[in-house]
């Protein structure tokens, strides 16, 4: 909007008009013919390709969309849908090309840098990193320092010269069969091999023997954050709890 002139701007203040969607309500659908821009005045929307329910990228408020489909001449890559409710400003095809024409080569390179946003979601779903080969007898349990649902959580060194310590959770193969666990346990799995961030746990190994499962993690000393809680009278102060936010936060993102 920088790029034009005072008289441009009065002109694309007139020419928009406003639209008001509801939650999940479909904005454009991939595969229509373009005729419509947008720029979210209020709310969020999620951009799907190819019928996936899983969004492949989100908009706020100042983002645009639907100017690809005018800029080429071509169909909607993909369907945008309303997350919550939204409202957005719309510019007709013909204001469109008068508007911005001479703003194609900057809508080009936030085009294409919203692909490479996408090529490196992609990279990251599927991305997994490769488990150490760990067997029982390579470690000296130290004791328990935990109990879950399925089991106990034990201190465990590599035996040797230069021990490193892990925290050894155990689940019961029995109890996991009984309460009809076992798919949570390998989709547990799973998703810990994708984890790789500083402020998450890591899974180094696993291994089993007769009667359990064994997940060999990094040790994190300092308790978990419900028993810090608890020795701090039940509220964290405002700075504990801006540095719990940001790094929940860091994860997701």
């Amino acid at each position: 909007m920088k790029q034009l002139t005072d008289n441009e701007l009065s002109h694309v203040a007139d020419c928009f008009s406003v639209m008001q969607y509801e939650d999940k309500e479909t904005i454009i659908k991939q595969g229509d013919e373009g005729d419509t821009f947008y720029i979210i005045e209020e709310g969020r929307v999620t951009i799907h390709k190819d019928g996936n329910e899983k969004p492949i990228s989100t908009l706020s408020v100042g983002g645009y969309f639907g100017e690809q489909a005018l800029l080429k001449k071509e169909v909607r890559g993909a369907s945008v849908c309303a997350k919550g409710l939204v409202r957005c400003l719309v510019l007709s095809k013909g204001d469109f090309e008068t508007i911005f024409g001479k703003m194609a080569d900057l809508m080009k390179r936030v085009h294409t840098q919203r692909l490479r946003d996408e090529e490196k979601r992609k990279e990251a779903v599927n991305e997994t990193y490769e488990l150490r080969s760990i067997q029982a007898s390579q470690l000296k349990v130290m004791g328990v320092i935990g109990q879950g649902a399925f089991g106990l959580v034990s201190l465990a060194k590599t035996k040797g010269s230069d021990p490193v310590p892990y925290a050894l959770k155990q689940l019961q193969k029995k109890r996991l069969l009984v309460t009809k666990q076992t798919a949570n346990v390998v989709r547990e799995k799973e998703i810990m091999q994708m984890l790789i961030h500083p402020h998450i746990l890591r899974l180094t190994g696993t291994f089993s023997d007769e009667h359990s499962l064994y997940f060999v993690l990094e040790y994190l000393q300092g308790g978990d954050v419900f028993g810090r809680l608890c020795k701090m009278g039940g509220r964290f102060d405002m700075k504990t709890s801006r540095v719990y936010a940001a790094c929940v936060t860091d994860s997701f993102a």
